[in-house]
């Protein structure tokens, strides 16, 4: 029969050697990155309900459960499968063939990326218009609302890519 693990610590360097542990099963993961990422997340809504509600958070708290989710990860089968199958894509990507194709596209400018996902924008709703009425396929009033949308979308990010960009940007300052 299997014991249930302790969280509780001798000291706190056997802390920090487990925490150091964790760091390295999650630093070659995407998969425990996105895990991390969502539970931080949770962690921040979870402060502001609990402060919101006139309770305390603590540091402590925080640092209680990281470790215990740096421990949980770096023992889970279930994490290091998923770890591994996300991971072969990344390995396999410098060597195919798409890789070729896309790499061009990738090298481009965001300025030119953003013209570019605005064309495509475009031309698949006027695809999926042509072949709706070719199909002759009724589309009722939120379906033209949703596609006069999406024009207007890719046309303003073909035309003004430049305020895109500027958006995304002080986006991820905020978020920083």
């Amino acid at each position: 029969m299997r014991s249930k693990p302790t969280f509780a610590f001798s000291s706190a360097k056997e802390s920090s050697a487990l925490i150091g542990a964790g760091r390295r099963v999650v630093a070659n993961s995407s998969t425990c990155t996105g895990v991390i990422y969502v539970v931080r997340w949770l962690r921040r809504v979870r402060e502001k309900v609990a402060v919101g509600l006139g309770g305390k958070w603590s540091s402590e708290k925080e640092a209680r459960s990281l470790e215990h989710l740096f421990v949980g990860s770096s023992k889970s089968r279930f994490v290091s499968g998923l770890s591994s199958l996300a991971g072969a894509p990344s390995e396999a990507w410098p060597e195919c063939r798409l890789a070729r194709i896309v790499g061009p596209v990738i090298s481009l400018d965001s300025l030119t990326k953003i013209r570019l996902g605005g064309w495509v924008i475009v031309t698949t709703v006027i695809t999926h218009i042509v072949l709706l009425s070719v199909l002759d396929i009724d589309v009722g009033l939120v379906g033209w609302t949703l596609r006069g949308g999406l024009v207007a979308a890719g046309l303003f990010a073909m035309w003004q890519p430049r305020a895109l960009a500027l958006a995304w940007k002080d986006r991820a300052i905020k978020r920083g």
